[in-house]
């Protein structure tokens, strides 16, 4: 069964309600994390170590690339406007840019 993604607005205000705006199918089987940067929506696949860039209009898959970091599986996503940062099992975050180039890594147990 494939997991669904769904897409939420809500405004600034805690008492605020939320819309479901839309919903669809994810890119993968395994998707663990989302992220938001750039005007897409950005899933990780931990299993394949894919990440997908996504129209948020209707879901479509605008590019893929791979993190190049298996076995060890993403458990996290976040982003900022230059950047995608993942976690990892092994307590790294890597970091790339918004079309996949790896830039570096941070460990988080400071060895």
């Amino acid at each position: 069964m494939r997991a669904l993604l769904l897409l939420l607005i809500a405004t600034a205000s805690a008492m605020a309600s939320v819309a479901i705006l839309d919903t669809f199918d994810a890119p993968g089987a395994n998707i663990r994390a989302l992220a938001w940067a750039d005007s897409h929506l950005y899933a990780v696949d931990s299993l394949s170590g894919t990440v997908y860039c996504l129209d948020p209009s209707d879901g479509s898959v605008v590019s893929q690339w791979s993190t190049g970091y298996l076995p060890n599986k993403a458990t996290g996503m976040g982003a900022t406007p230059l950047r995608i940062w993942i976690s990892f099992v092994n307590n790294y975050i890597r970091y790339y840019t918004l079309s996949g180039t790896y830039q570096g890594s941070v460990n988080l147990c400071g060895s």
